[in-house]
Parts: structure tokens; C-alpha cells; sequence
């Protein structure tokens, strides 16, 4: 059975964009299991130490989780993620960094792992760590747009905005849904605004460069929403030449104060 699906380490926890591997990006859910854990039985069979985690994991029930991880017997890699995973939700970062480097003293391959850890020092804002193991990562995943979309986080939140831009170039290129299934999945939620307008405003420039001018709008919007004033860059943006004949556009720019 894979790792619950968690995030993409969608709250991005970030994220996604950083998040621990296989949850929604963006969407770290902050749920504690109340009380003991209790065996799940099956009416035709009882089922095993891990399986009842990957059961608790999908109903959220982190503490419940790990209780039951740690009654496997944590012999593989994937084991070690997934309890990783779960202090991850529930933002006990220091201890899922310890299980996923267990992870990988078993498997130094594990693309789960390594992206996870790079979520997880992301977390803790120690961004050249984070980039690091995203970089590991996508040694053994070299075609996973999600890590390509973290490092591009990662990069943001570091003011490194051209080597952002091309994490972000290789995550449309391998997939250029990546960023459709949640606006927020590739934004830090911890971010300055002026990461944030980055951000955005790079996204935009994505998009419109490969004429989805739905998406590029949406994500403008967003970097006006958080305060892109600069008429002059707008107006002399070349991969905006297109969206700015649209009356969307046009109507856009209507409810602006730009300078």
C-alpha cells in the first residue's frame, strides 16, 4: 500500500507546493487523534499494524498512526516515511526529519523521503537545507513535477527568483497541470508579500506564455491582490502581449491604482 495520500505535501503543508510526498501541496491538516488508538477489525480479517496506519492516515488520525506504525516492524523505508509523514502533519517537524533520515538510512534512493525532508526543513525556514534534498530527490524522481515545484518554493523564499523561475519552468514542462489543481498548492503560506507577488506574477507570465489566459489571469489577479503596483513592467511584459488585448484583461486593469 502506498504512503497515505497527504500532501501535495499540499498545504505544501506547503508544501506542496512543500508538504511531505503524497498528501494534498498546501494542505498540511492540522488533526490530532483524540484519545488511545483502537484496532481496526475487518469482519472477514484483522488487519496489519501498517494497514490500520494507512487507515488512520486517511482518516486523519495522525497520533493514531504512528501508534500503529510502530507496532510494524519497521524493516523498510517506505514504513519510516509514513510515520515521518505523520509527525509532519501534525507539525513535529524535528521528529519527522529523525524518521525520515531513518527512511533513507534504508533506502538513500527514496524520492518520498528526501522531498519530505525537504519540506520539513522548509518548515523550520532553513531553505538551503530544503533545497538540498529537493535537489536529491530529484535525482531519483527526475520527472516529479510536485519536487520541481517545491524547489521553486524553496527558491522564492530565498530570494533566488531566477533559479525559482526555472524550477518552476521544469515543473510546467514535465506537467502543465502542476499548478491548476490548487492556486495556493505552489505558495509558501509562510512567505513575504513580496515572495508571494513573485510568486504569482511568475506563474502568470507561465501561463500566458502558453496562452492559457484563464489561469494567467487568475494568478495576475493574485499578484495585484497582494500589492504589484509597477505599471511599467506590466505594460512592457512580452509574454502578456496577447493578454492584453483580452477584455478581461482590459477590465482587470480597470480596478487598479497603478503607478
Amino acid at each position: 500500500m502506498s504512503i497515505p495520500s497527504l500532501f501535495t505535501l499540499s498545504a505544501l503543508f506547503l508544501l506542496a507546493c512543500c508538504a511531505p510526498a503524497q498528501t494534498p501541496v498546501g494542505s498540511l491538516a492540522h488533526t490530532v487523534a483524540a484519545g488511545p488508538s483502537q484496532p481496526i477489525v475487518s469482519n472477514m480479517y484483522r488487519l496489519s499494524p501498517e494497514e490500520q496506519g494507512d487507515l488512520y492516515m486517511a482518516r486523519r488520525q495522525y497520533v493514531a498512526a504512528i501508534d500503529a506504525y510502530r507496532h510494524a516492524p519497521l524493516l523498510h523505508s517506505l514504513t519510516w516515511t509514513k510515520i515521518g509523514v505523520a509527525y509532519h502533519h501534525l507539525f513535529a517537524l524535528d521528529e519527522a526529519i529523525k524518521d525520515y533520515q531513518q527512511a533513507l538510512r534504508l533506502d538513500p534512493q527514496n524520492s518520498d523521503a528526501l522531498n519530505n525532508m525537504g519540506a520539513a526543513y522548509h518548515g523550520k525556514r532553513d531553505y538551503g537545507n530544503a533545497t538540498r534534498y529537493y535537489k536529491r530527490a530529484l535525482k531519483y524522481a527526475p520527472r516529479n513535477a510536485s519536487i520541481y515545484c517545491n524547489l521553486g518554493v524553496a527558491y522564492f523564499a530565498n530570494h533566488k527568483y531566477r533559479d525559482a523561475e526555472k524550477a518552476y519552468g521544469h515543473a510546467f514542462a514535465i506537467d502543465p497541470n502542476a499548478f491548476d489543481r490548487d492556486p495556493n498548492a505552489t505558495v509558501d503560506a509562510g512567505a513575504s508579500r513580496e515572495e508571494r507577488i513573485a510568486q504569482h506574477y511568475y506563474l502568470a507570465r507561465t501561463f500566458a506564455r502558453v496562452g492559457q489566459q484563464a489561469q494567467a489571469l487568475q494568478y495576475l489577479r493574485k499578484a495585484l491582490d497582494e500589492g504589484f503596483r509597477d505599471k511599467h513592467k506590466l505594460d512592457g511584459e512580452q509574454d502578456f502581449a496577447t493578454l492584453r488585448t483580452t477584455l478581461e484583461f482590459k477590465q482587470l486593469m480597470a480596478q487598479q491604482v497603478l503607478q
